[in-house]
């Protein structure tokens, strides 16, 4: 009996491990995240603007955050906004545009209510 809860509690853990977020190779730095859940449950849905404040202090001014599973990077600030679209363009150059919208069309074009 003691074995096979030992087992089940090994397969849980080890499951947790596999669904947890993780960042990719030079990714920046962000928040702890939870498997599936990303960083939903770290922010206030009513006003998430005192959250990413609060992130900045924490982590500067370019951070990552998880949407559930996928990934988000989240730059803050005139200089850190301006480095990122001028200097560096070119490693942001085809990127989607809108993820939300992207994953609503399954990239296949624009939605309907774009074409009114």
């Amino acid at each position: 009996m003691f074995v096979s809860i030992v087992l089940l509690l090994l397969c849980v853990w080890f499951l947790l491990l596999q669904l947890k977020a993780r960042r990719p190779k030079n990714f920046p730095p962000g928040p702890p995240t939870l498997p599936v859940l990303g960083n939903l449950l770290n922010m206030n849905l009513e006003n998430p603007l005192q959250d990413f404040e609060r992130l900045r202090k924490s982590y500067g001014n370019v951070y990552s955050l998880f949407i559930g599973p996928k990934p988000a990077v989240i730059i803050n600030g005139l200089k850190a906004m301006k480095e990122a679209m001028v200097v560096k363009a070119t490693d942001f150059a085809g990127r989607p545009q809108d993820l939300f919208l992207n994953d609503v069309t399954e990239r296949k074009g624009r939605p309907e209510s774009a074409l009114l």
